[in-house]
């Protein structure tokens, strides 16, 4: 019986230290981090990825190497104070690739269920040719969905301003709180 009592307070002790241990913020990576423009004060424009946001900097990624899209690459990541900052845009990485592929897929699927009825009830018309030009319709469309920017914040070089977009900012950079 002692044995056993011992044994539960050991594991008691064990797990509130492992509960106290997890009350401290820990950063967690995000792999559907954005790319983002950062305006400065002086009209000076920083591209790359929104590596990290904090209360009083924004961190970025650069893109001065290659494969800088890649979270993995060995890139320089600028630290730029709030005070500097008077906007940030922020779009998804490969967000045209994405929207050039999904444009394609819905015109040419647009484009079959278009053609094919009508190509079955009357077959050597030339209605099949409905279909590439839908299709390159929709990755036109697609195209340039996919490169708009995503949305733009205004700083300002303030902080009330840049602590009110902290929350959104945060969910778009690849390290978060």
């Amino acid at each position: 019986m002692k044995k056993l009592l011992l044994f539960s307070a050991f594991l008691l002790c064990l797990i509130a230290a492992s509960t106290m241990a997890q009350t401290t913020p820990r950063k967690s990576f995000n792999r559907k981090g954005y790319q983002a423009w950062v305006t400065l004060s002086n009209s000076a424009i920083v591209h790359g990825l929104l590596w990290s946001v904090d209360s009083s900097f924004v961190e970025i990624k650069s893109d001065q190497s290659k494969k800088w899209k890649s979270p993995d690459s060995k890139a320089q990541i600028l630290k730029i104070p709030v005070e500097k900052i008077q906007s940030i845009r922020t779009k998804k990485v490969h967000a045209v690739l994405k929207g050039y592929g999904w444009g394609a897929i819905i015109g040419n699927s647009l484009g079959f269920a278009v053609a094919i009825p009508i190509e079955i009830s009357e077959p050597n018309e030339g209605y099949i040719l409905i279909v590439p030009m839908m299709g390159l319709a929709g990755s036109f469309t697609g195209l340039i969905a996919g490169s708009l920017p995503d949305r733009t914040f205004k700083v300002e070089g303030n902080i009330n301003n840049y602590v009110s977009i902290l929350p959104d900012l945060s969910k778009r950079a690849f390290w978060k709180w």
